[in-house]
């Protein structure tokens, strides 16, 4: 009887030895069959966010095309987000090919035709159509790629909203209040739409590379905006970190972060100088019980001083009404900052913080262009990061009235 179970034993051994899957390995070959490319032509492997999927430390490897083949070896110690490119120097930037690849260890496969391969400005247009690329042999690829496809239709909806605007500003249109509303609106519901599916899609693949990396770019670079609530929900699914991995101590450092500054957290309080040089807390200006702009600028800010007349409406049409404008220059320069108040006729609080997006307001508020405008409630918690134009004319409406007359 010994006998016998000790040969099932070794049977078994042997059967689960032969059926290894072959992504067990720890090596990656990726195979590249590209029709029509010439011989000679070079390909990168560049590794993306190299911040979060390396501790900062770039890849790249180089091949060379011969006899419409090429190919790249190596080790991926966890699924990592590449990108392939194909070294075209007399094209420009976006007309080059570019393939994202959420590489992994074991064999993968690309098959394309090099004279119908999506380019970059297809990446950007959320047009890339990866059945002309197809790519095999990696799991995480194949969840990527449904991340795309699926958020296409919601990218493309943005799109359109942008198009609209854009015609307008070609066509010098000057858009009546409502009609401004109305646009901004559109965007709204675009931007809700994305949000909402980009959401729906981190809680279910918080538990992979794929939904990590989403989680921690997306947020980081703005493109999209979570609530406090909703960050507190991802911050729960954020695997144990038991290896001490940089990418999840990244991950949740990040959320964490961008969760100070979203929509239903109390503002942040930072320290600007007066005119006078003289330092003030944002706590100090931020007046309790009542609604308060915040808003960063800087005087070399083309769109931030064509911003200051409908401010300037803003201030005389709704500050009697309880609301309140802070100004918050990002100048390096005193003289030219006052100068730009004073050309402007600004008549609200105006500060300064000379740091600009290498201090507090960078580094906190996540500030990486401007202008930017929050809106803090009574209760000192933000109410929304997109406070300009149209959208803030809509809140102020839904806030206090309709004080516009006939320019509605």
């Amino acid at each position: 009887m010994i006998y016998k179970n000790l040969c099932l034993l070794l049977f078994v051994f042997v059967i689960s030895a032969c059926t290894t899957p072959e992504n067990k390995t720890n090596t990656y070959t990726i195979d590249g069959t590209i029709k029509n490319a010439p011989d000679g032509m070079k390909v990168t492997l560049s590794l993306t966010a190299p911040e979060f999927f390396n501790e900062g430390i770039k890849i790249k490897d180089t091949a060379i095309i011969k006899n419409e083949t090429f190919q790249f070896k190596g080790t991926c110690p966890a699924p990592f987000l590449y990108a392939i490119n194909f070294l075209e120097p007399e094209k420009k930037r976006l007309d080059k090919i570019q393939i994202p690849l959420f590489l992994e260890n074991g064999h993968i496969t690309i098959e394309a035709d090099i004279n119908d391969m999506p380019n970059r400005e297809a990446l950007f247009n959320h047009t890339y159509d990866f059945n002309k690329v197809i790519i095999k042999g990696s799991k995480s690829q194949a969840r990527y790629q449904t991340y795309l496809a699926e958020i296409s239709p919601f990218e493309l909806d943005i799109d359109k909203c942008w198009e609209e605007n854009t015609k307008n500003w070609k066509e010098k249109r000057t858009l009546s209040i409502s009609e401004g509303i109305e646009l901004a609106e559109k965007f709204e519901k675009a931007w809700e739409g994305k949000k909402a599916y980009v959401f729906t899609f981190l809680k279910k693949n918080m538990n992979n590379a794929v939904g990590q990396y989403l989680a921690y770019y997306l947020p980081n670079t703005g493109s999209v905006k979570f609530s406090r609530e909703e960050y507190d929900e991802l911050l729960a699914l954020v695997p144990a970190n038991n290896e001490h991995s940089s990418a999840l101590n990244l991950l949740e450092n990040t959320l964490k972060k961008m969760q100070k500054i979203a929509v239903g957290s109390p503002y942040q309080d930072l320290t600007f100088n007066d005119p006078n040089g003289n330092p003030v807390k944002l706590s100090e200006v931020v007046e309790k019980g009542k609604y308060t702009l915040v808003e960063f600028w800087a005087s070399w800010c083309g769109p931030c001083r064509a911003d200051i007349p409908h401010l300037k409406e803003i201030y005389k049409l709704y500050h009697q009404e309880g609301y309140n404008m802070v100004s918050i220059s990002l100048d390096d320069s005193k003289e030219k900052w006052l100068e730009a108040v004073r050309q402007e006729g600004m008549l609200w609080d105006q500060y300064n913080d000379p740091m600009a997006f290498k201090g507090a307001i960078g580094k906190v508020y996540n500030i990486r262009g401007i202008p930017a405008c929050f809106l803090i409630g009574p209760d000192g918690t933000i109410v929304t990061d997109n406070m300009r134009g149209s959208y803030m004319d809509k809140r102020l409406i839904e806030m206090y009235g309709n004080k516009f007359g006939d320019k509605y």
